[in-house]
Protein backbone atom coordinates (compact mmCIF):
# COMPACT_ATOMS: atom_id res chain seq x y z
CA UNK A 1 0.00 0.00 0.00
CA UNK A 2 1.43 3.02 -1.07
CA UNK A 3 2.00 6.04 1.73
CA UNK A 4 -0.40 8.56 1.96
CA UNK A 5 0.43 11.79 0.96
CA UNK A 6 1.18 14.31 3.52
CA UNK A 7 2.22 18.28 3.44
CA UNK A 8 5.37 18.70 5.28
CA UNK A 9 4.36 20.12 8.06
CA UNK A 10 2.25 17.41 8.67
CA UNK A 11 5.13 14.83 7.65
CA UNK A 12 7.28 16.81 11.07
CA UNK A 13 4.19 16.68 12.71
CA UNK A 14 3.82 12.76 12.37
CA UNK A 15 7.93 12.13 12.95
CA UNK A 16 7.07 14.46 16.27
CA UNK A 17 3.78 11.98 17.20
CA UNK A 18 5.85 9.24 16.51
CA UNK A 19 3.22 8.45 13.58
CA UNK A 20 5.62 8.50 10.64
CA UNK A 21 6.67 5.94 8.87
CA UNK A 22 10.02 4.50 8.81
CA UNK A 23 11.21 5.88 5.11
CA UNK A 24 9.12 9.59 6.52
CA UNK A 25 11.43 9.92 9.41
CA UNK A 26 14.03 9.25 7.37
CA UNK A 27 12.99 12.05 4.48
CA UNK A 28 12.64 14.18 7.54
CA UNK A 29 16.12 13.45 9.08
CA UNK A 30 18.13 13.61 5.33
CA UNK A 31 16.62 16.90 4.68
CA UNK A 32 17.63 19.87 6.54
CA UNK A 33 14.92 22.00 6.39
CA UNK A 34 12.82 19.36 7.48
CA UNK A 35 14.85 18.69 10.40
CA UNK A 36 14.79 22.63 11.54
CA UNK A 37 11.43 22.52 10.89
CA UNK A 38 10.74 19.61 13.63
CA UNK A 39 13.27 21.44 15.69
CA UNK A 40 10.97 24.41 15.70
CA UNK A 41 7.38 21.87 16.30
CA UNK A 42 9.57 19.78 19.19
CA UNK A 43 11.09 23.39 20.75
CA UNK A 44 6.74 24.47 20.74
CA UNK A 45 6.03 21.19 22.16
CA UNK A 46 8.37 21.56 24.54
CA UNK A 47 7.50 25.31 25.55
CA UNK A 48 3.70 24.47 25.92
CA UNK A 49 4.28 21.34 27.95
CA UNK A 50 6.28 23.03 30.68
CA UNK A 51 4.03 26.06 30.72
CA UNK A 52 0.79 23.58 31.35
CA UNK A 53 2.85 21.48 33.63
CA UNK A 54 3.78 18.87 31.20
CA UNK A 55 0.25 18.08 30.26
CA UNK A 56 0.24 18.85 26.62
CA UNK A 57 -2.99 17.36 25.86
CA UNK A 58 -5.24 18.57 28.29
CA UNK A 59 -4.04 21.94 27.66
CA UNK A 60 -4.32 21.74 24.05
CA UNK A 61 -7.77 20.60 24.01
CA UNK A 62 -8.45 23.44 26.90
CA UNK A 63 -6.92 25.72 24.06
CA UNK A 64 -8.42 24.58 21.19
CA UNK A 65 -12.50 24.10 22.53
CA UNK A 66 -11.93 27.50 24.32
CA UNK A 67 -13.54 29.64 21.55
CA UNK A 68 -16.39 26.87 20.63
CA UNK A 69 -19.62 27.71 20.65
CA UNK A 70 -18.92 31.52 20.56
Amino acid sequence: MPEPFRTDDELVSAVLDGEATADERSRVAADPALSARLAEFAAVADALSLEHGGDLGSAFSRLTTSGVGR
